[in-house]
């Protein structure tokens, strides 16, 4: 019954976090280095290693768009409520700044701000979602 939302909403969101990575996080990251003490280095990106620093980011997205993926499948199979969701949503919010912290390739703390908000926004939407499929 619930199997064909769940893959319609892992390809929705994989799709979005393909459309991040390219409009949104990559041009952030990539003008941060571009511009990043540029009077004294030169910045020099091999195609090698910008495909393979995009594959990575697109990477980070595409496991990090799963959240509300992961969270409708807790509360189907009776692991987490959606109360309780709501009541960690604090927790949430410092675990998104620290893991954003840690997954984001550029040290510029716009780009870990904008990828903290992001998860905490699928954190929101992993709640809206399990609400509209699971209700008791």
């Amino acid at each position: 019954k619930l199997l064909f939302p769940l893959i319609t909403i892992s390809i929705l969101f994989s799709v979005l976090a393909i459309s991040f990575s390219f409009s949104v996080l990559a041009p952030t990251t990539f003008e941060f280095f571009l511009n990043y003490n540029s009077n004294n280095i030169e910045p020099f990106w091999s195609f090698k290693d910008f495909s393979s620093f995009l594959i990575g980011l697109i990477y980070i997205d595409l496991i990090l768009f799963q959240l509300p993926l992961l969270q409708i499948t807790l509360t189907v199979i009776n692991l987490i409520t959606i109360e309780t969701m709501i009541q960690n949503w604090k927790n949430v919010l410092l675990f998104a700044f620290l893991l954003s912290g840690i997954v984001t390739p550029s040290t510029d703390p716009f780009t870990q701000i904008l990828l903290a908000l992001t998860i905490c926004l699928l954190y929101g939407s992993g709640i809206f979602f399990s609400k509209l499929l699971y209700s008791k």
